[in-house]
């Protein structure tokens, strides 16, 4: 309302008075959650969640904002924000650590509007796992993840395959024992973790007997008296063998020694098994006369 100031009758004066006010307009307050992870030294990572935050406000699309991220090993740069459930977002971040050990990372999340915050996550990074992959028998298996440097606490699948003649039996591991009798085996990589495919041995040998022949003489001459004209028969007990390399690609052969034959003809069965408990059927019996 003007005030009327004292003037002249026809010329009143009037003064005004104004007054100025100042709005500021913001963003809610941002309220972040750190993340710790594990990571491998000089393996590469991306998309690995850094921080969840809030500013209250969930319908607040994630592309009002943006992340900076410090990796602790004098490495900067920007995260990228996601959506996540129940209006929080996800800071996301990819880098490659070189050298192990815990590493502060700080994420600075700001909004459009001017609202910022800062939250600790942690990255411990472990030095590279060779693995080692053996075969107890004749068999591969595949990929071939033997001798590669793996990721501590991830997962990975390797299968076992027999060779022509065996039969897979199980994986075992140095740290674990019996894992699976299955060939595909999901395991979650240790350090110094080795594996072992079992293969056992499911060729049946092959048995020949080579001498004596059925029917042969001895030539060994015998103070005991002739035989009746009617031949007795008479089984050998057992018999002792030695067993004696012959080349790499087909196994041993036997020497058998046989006891000292009796008058008349003397009969014997050979059978073999070999180290995986395969056998063959019985040979023919085998004779010899005296």
């Amino acid at each position: 309302m003007p005030w009327i100031l004292p003037g002249s009758a026809t010329k009143p004066r009037f003064l005004s008075i104004r007054r100025f006010y100042t709005f500021t307009f913001g963003d809610t307050p941002i309220s972040a959650l750190g993340a710790n992870f594990d990571a491998t030294v000089m393996t590469p990572f991306t998309g690995q969640v850094l921080a969840t935050f809030t500013n209250g406000v969930p319908s607040s699309p994630a592309r009002r904002f943006t992340a900076f991220i410090n990796w602790g090993d004098n490495v900067t740069n920007s995260g990228v924000i996601v959506a996540g459930a129940g209006g929080w977002k996800e800071v996301h971040g990819s880098h490659t650590y070189t050298h192990g050990g815990d590493y502060p990372i700080y994420v600075t999340i700001r909004s459009s509007v001017g609202a910022s915050a800062t939250v600790l996550s942690t990255a411990t990074v472990s030095p590279p796992s060779l693995l080692t992959v053996l075969a107890n028998g004749h068999g591969t298996f595949y990929p071939a993840l033997s001798g590669q440097s793996l990721q501590i606490g991830k997962d990975y699948s390797i299968i076992a395959k027999a060779a022509p003649g065996f039969r897979f039996v199980c994986w075992t591991s140095n740290l674990d024992g019996p894992l699976t009798d299955a060939a595909t085996l999901t395991f979650v990589m240790k350090a110094s973790l080795v594996l072992t495919a079992n293969f056992a041995d499911v060729t049946r040998p092959t048995l020949i007997i080579k001498e004596p022949r059925a029917g042969q003489t001895s030539a060994t001459r015998s103070s005991a008296p002739p035989a009746p004209p009617r031949q007795r028969r008479r089984r050998l007990g057992s018999l002792s063998a030695q067993q004696r390399p012959l080349d790499q690609c087909h196994g041993h052969y036997l020497l058998v020694r046989l006891p000292q034959p009796g008058a008349g003809t003397n009969f014997f069965t050979a059978y073999a098994v070999d180290a995986g408990t395969n056998s063959p059927p019985p040979t023919p019996s085998g004779s010899s006369t005296s």
